[in-house]
């Protein structure tokens, strides 16, 4: 073999290497692109789950706060139903009933500064007849503030009746793991004129 047919062999190796090497850098650069673009949908699915998990638990922790404001609501209605029927109500037969029955109710401070009913001159008995609630209601730091219309009707000791609607605010908070009366105090006419009864207002 003369040293040209060397030369020519020669070089058909190297552009063959030359080549291999280009094909095997493609192929490189071919499966590196694929398996970033992979990753890439991989991370971009894994972000949507993460996204899809955190907007279920938002709403799932949204719907929760909703259901324990509702039934919040609820039973601070019943407190605020029950001392109000027991707050406009008198017997002159169980003067101290009054005090008893509202107590159940009230907040620790509010038991202190209401030690005993004020007995209502002329009145020989009043009931609540109806009791309902205005659409204004506040929900502020845990307390709920109601407008609270109750009728009452009255019988004086003169053997008189009437019946008159009262209009009053109503503070329910929490106290001791339960709902209670933190504030009254009647907040205008309800329709006819107020007959306040029994009970000091709360300073």
């Amino acid at each position: 073999m003369n040293e040209e047919k060397r030369d020519q062999i020669r070089k058909m190796i190297v552009n063959a290497m030359v080549i291999l090497g280009a094909v095997a850098f493609a192929v490189i650069l071919v499966i590196s692109v694929v398996r970033d673009g992979e990753e890439e949908e991989t991370k971009k699915q894994q972000v949507q789950t993460d996204r899809t998990v955190h907007e279920y638990s938002e709403k799932e922790n949204e719907e929760d706060l909703e259901v324990q404001g509702e039934e919040e609501k609820k039973e601070t209605k019943t407190v605020a139903d029950q001392f109000i029927r027991a707050y406009l109500s008198y017997d002159d037969k169980k003067p101290d009933q009054k005090i008893k029955e509202m107590s159940q109710y009230l907040s620790q401070r509010m038991r202190e500064s209401w030690k005993e009913p004020d007995i209502p001159d002329g009145v020989k008995q009043a009931k609540v007849k109806q009791v309902e609630f205005l659409p204004e209601t506040t929900q502020k730091e845990g307390r709920f503030f109601y407008s609270v219309k109750a009728q009452v009707e009255t019988v004086f000791s003169d053997g008189e009746s009437e019946k008159a609607w009262t209009l009053h605010g109503v503070a329910v908070g929490r106290e001791e793991g339960r709902w209670v009366i933190e504030g009254v105090g009647p907040i205008g006419d309800a329709g006819a004129e107020p007959l306040e009864l029994g009970g000091k207002e709360d300073e």
